[in-house]
């Protein structure tokens, strides 16, 4: 058992180096958070502007495909948490700048407003800025249509991402 262990460590190992041409954070994925605003307008036409931080974590399928998944809670008066699966195209500008379409799908949780479960699209702009390897930091802001609780609305925030 220990040398079938050691065949494939080595194998992957000389995979990796072999593939080691494209950057490192084309291969594995980022952690990050982000705080900003969700302005939401109901179907019985309130509206509500609430302050919300989240966690994300970033999955690159090659050098201008991403996808991010992002889990956000809404504090204030309308407390919800919220799930959201976007992907991301990239368009560098000039090194280490980005600007990013992104289109995906939300779920929201929101016990205190309608149902209490809602699903539905989003679609926005982002921009990030990469320090280094490592540290890169992001504005991003998208549209959001809900079903089932109807809700429309916008997230607008400020984030940081970190690369292991």
């Amino acid at each position: 058992m220990k040398r079938f262990i050691v065949a494939v460590l080595t194998f992957l190992m000389t995979v990796t180096a072999v593939s080691a041409q494209v950057e490192i954070r084309d291969y594995v994925s980022c952690l990050g958070a982000q705080a900003g605003v969700r302005v939401l307008d109901s179907s019985d036409s309130t509206s509500s502007v609430s302050s919300l931080v989240g966690i994300h974590s970033d999955f690159y399928m090659n050098s201008t495909l991403r996808a991010r998944v992002l889990a956000n809670c809404v504090l204030g008066d309308s407390f919800a948490l919220g799930v959201c699966a976007d992907g991301h195209v990239l368009i560098n500008l000039v090194d280490a700048l980005d600007v990013y379409p992104l289109a995906g799908i939300s779920t929201s949780f929101h016990p205190g407003v309608g149902n209490w479960f809602s699903v539905g699209i989003d679609a926005g702009v982002g921009v990030e800025y990469n320090f280094n390897e490592t540290i890169g930091a992001f504005a991003e802001s998208k549209y959001q249509k809900l079903w089932i609780s109807p809700m429309s609305g916008f997230e607008s925030y400020l984030g940081f991402t970190y690369t292991f």
